[in-house]
This record gives C-alpha cells, structure tokens and sequence, in this order.
C-alpha cells in the first residue's frame, strides 16, 4: 500500500504547464492531443489483435500476437500519462509504466528472435497461389487419367464379355463334341466289338488259328479306343466342371481307393502308408479322381515287383512349405523325360509293359491347377517315382512332418 502511494504520489513534481516560462496554449494543447491521438490509436490496435486472435485460435505465433497487443497497449499508456501531465504530475507512475512498458518490449523481443527463421520459411501468398494452382493442375490430370482409365477398363470389360461370349459358345460346341464322342463314336465301337465276339463264338472250329487271332486283336483294339474316348472325355470334364469347396480328408478317400485297388488284384503282395489326418479344402470329386490317377499310376507301375510299397503323405519339399506327395518303388522314370509326364497321350514306357492312354496324369494337373496349386514328379528308372502336388488351401501346420531329404534317402 505505502508503495502504490509513493507511486502516485505528487509531491515536489509541478504540472508540465507550469515547467519552464514558454509553454504557449497552442503548443502544450497541441502535444496533449497528440499523445491522446497516439493513445487511441494505441488503444484501439491491441483490440483489434485480440478480436482476430479470439477468432483465429489455429493460428501460427499465437504468443507473439498477444506480446504484440500488449507492447502496444504499454506504448499507448505511456501517451496517456504524458497528456495527463499537464494537470497531475504522476512521474513517478510514469516511471514505472514506461519501465513495465521495456520489460515487455524486450519479452517480444526475445520472443521474435527464435520464430524468425520459421516465419522466413513460411510460404508467401504468391507461392500458395502457385501451390494450389500446381495442385489443381494435378486434380485435373488426375481427373483425366481416371477417365480415360475407366474407358480402358469399360474397352476391356467389353472385349472380355465378347470373349467370354465366344467361350462359352466354344464350351458348347465342345459339350456337343462330347455328346457326340460319347454316343455316336462309341455305339458303333461296341458293335464291332459285339460282333468280333458273336463270330468268336458262332463256329470256333470252323476259324483257323490266324482268323481268331485278328478277331481278338479286332476286339481288343475296339475296347482300347473305347477306354481311350473315356479318357478323353473325363479329360474335358474336368476342364469344364464346377469347382466346389468344402474340406476333403484325403487319407479318408485314399484308403478308400487302396481298399478298391487291392479287391482288383488280390493276390498282389502291396503295402500301403497312407499319412493320418491329411486334410484340405477343396472340390472332393475332383481331388478323387486325381489320388485315383496317383494311385492307379502306382500301383500299376510297381506290378512287376515282387514286393512294392506305397506311400502317401505331406512333408516340406523344394522351399514349398506343404505338399502332399505318392512315392512308390516301382517302375520309376528317366528325368530326362520328365517334361512330358503331364502332357496329354505322352508315355515314358511301352504299352506293351504297362497300358494305358497317357491322360490320367494331364487329368491330375489340370484338377491340381484347377486348385490353385502345382504338380510335379522326381524319379529313378527301376528304383521307384515320387509325385508332390500341392493345394492352395491346404492347412500349414507341419509339425513332425518329413523332410524332402528323408524322404530322398527312403527312395534310395
């Protein structure tokens, strides 16, 4: 309290009109109206500043705005005083307020010095301008792109339509091909076969030995190429069947078929390892048909063994990290020819050593594509074959499963 006193205290200080002799009315009133047209001016900037930086709260240098506005008002006090001056002679107040007035000068001061970097990289107007033209340039180009874009892709869809379109008329066509494979083709086929076989049995002794032979061979060759239009049919099934998902226990349906297979043959001396718990997802009766051709291949290729071994089952081979895989100690095959295992009518043995069309395995890798996964085969004339295949879906848990180099050293 004693200190706002003194502060406003007036003695021993005269009013500024009675300081000096040539103070004129003219010119003391003209320096009073001076500091009072500084004073509101003054007064009237800091609020301005506020009102635009209570309206504008997001905006950059904030704290310098409010130094500003404060500085300025210091300034506008000061003009005040000086007018005040003429009649109350309050120097000690304007002491203090002119020196509260530099504190706050020297607060903006030191507050400008370290954001006066970051306000030179700010960008001007020009260059914003010039930023958002370049970006609406761009939105433009973009626009166009994604125009021309959509046409390509309408052009596309269009062309991919037509030729869905021709597909499907060609997957028409090819079902009446096999309509007519199957009927037209294989009526008379059965005929000749019939007929080999009525005159066979018509009058035996009457045919000499060279005649029964040709009948045979008639009759033989009529049941080869049916089974060959039966294969050729099953082959174009399968590229034309729907694919239908849903889990598969393939050791379930290879059992099944090593169960099939030795009813066929039972006198063979055959073991089969089918792997427990082999499952997958995928289209059962087309995964049936391929463990059928895999199995059949093996079984077929490991008659001329005394004793043969067949093995199905799941392990990590070529960087796959799962494949199922049919390994037996058959006939085997040269890698040389390895090429054309899957290709249709492609044999790597005489027919007279072991029949068939050569269309099964294209059949497994077409139902294997199909399935979104890869066939393929090593093997060892004389020694054995091992086929892998893998599925998309196949669940990827390998825990105690063998390693393609186990299984190498188990064909060995």
């Amino acid at each position: 309290m004693d200190f706002l006193l003194q502060v406003f205290n007036t003695e021993g200080f005269p009013p500024r009109w009675l300081c000096g002799t040539g103070w004129r009315p003219f010119v003391g009133w003209f320096m009073i109206a001076s500091d009072l047209l500084i004073f509101s001016a003054y007064l009237s900037i800091p609020l301005l500043l506020i009102y635009f930086i209570r309206k504008k709260q997001d905006m950059v240098f904030l704290r310098i705005f409010w130094l500003f506005a404060a500085f300025i008002f210091a300034c506008g006090v000061s003009h005040l005083l000086d007018a005040m001056m003429f009649w109350w002679p309050v120097y000690r107040l304007t002491a203090l307020e002119r020196f509260i007035t530099g504190l706050i000068s020297w607060g903006t001061v030191l507050a400008l010095v370290p954001i006066i970097p970051q306000a030179l990289a700010l960008r001007s107007p020009a260059a914003l301008e010039k930023e958002v033209n370049e970006r609406r340039r761009a939105e433009e180009s973009l626009t166009r792109l994604n125009e021309d874009l959509e046409k390509i892709i309408e052009d596309r869809t269009q062309e991919l339509n037509e030729k869905a379109q021709l597909l499907e008329t060609a997957n028409r066509e090819l079902e009446a091909f096999s309509y007519s494979v199957s009927h037209d083709l294989k009526a008379p086929l059965r005929k000749i076969e019939q007929f080999s076989a009525m005159i066979q049995a018509h009058d035996t002794e009457a045919l000499d030995d060279k005649l029964k032979l040709y009948l045979e061979r008639i009759s033989a060759n009529a049941v080869e190429m049916d089974a060959l239009i039966e294969d050729m049919l099953s082959f174009s099934r399968i590229a034309n069947a729907e694919l239908k998902r849903e889990p598969v226990d393939l050791s379930a349906i290879a059992r099944e078929i090593a169960h099939d297979l030795r009813m066929q043959e039972p006198e063979r001396a055959i073991t089969f390892q089918i792997q427990d718990h082999l499952l997958t997802e995928g289209d059962p009766t087309l995964l049936r048909a391929a463990l059928q051709n895999l199995l059949g291949n093996a079984w077929k290729y490991t008659s001329q063994k005394p004793t043969a071994t067949i093995e199905f089952g799941k392990a990590v081979v070529e960087s796959v990290s799962c494949c199922f895989y049919i390994k037996d100690n058959g006939a085997g095959f040269d890698m040389t020819g390895a090429g054309r295992l899957f290709k249709p009518f492609q044999r790597l043995h005489l027919k007279s050593e072991f029949p068939g069309s050569g269309i099964g395995l294209a059949n497994v890798q077409r139902i294997v594509t199909r399935h979104g996964g890869r066939v393929w085969a090593e093997g060892i004339p004389n020694e054995g074959a091992t086929f892998y295949f893998t599925l998309s879906s196949t669940e990827e848990s390998l825990k105690s499963l063998p390693t393609a180099q186990n299984l190498q050293q188990t064909n060995s």
